[in-house]
């Protein structure tokens, strides 16, 4: 079995140098936080055009939102 890697950000840097990145060119933003462009796209394919504030409301859902699957 292989390692799991670390994730280098979590959701809520990465979702401001997605910000950055809509600012600027991707390879700036990338360059800027000392990453490839490759973090930088997957992350806005995962997170698109969401904000700060949905994600941490988000963050905030997930354990409710298992706790209620786990009822069914």
């Amino acid at each position: 079995m292989e390692p799991v890697r670390k994730r280098r950000f979590s959701e809520e840097p990465m979702v401001a140098v997605l910000r950055k990145a809509d600012a600027t060119s991707v390879a700036a933003a990338a360059k800027r936080h000392k990453v490839s462009e490759q973090p930088v796209d997957v992350g806005r394919q995962h997170f698109g055009e969401l904000t700060l504030s949905d994600v941490k409301r988000w963050r905030t859902l997930e354990p409710e939102n298992a706790r209620l699957k786990r009822r069914m």
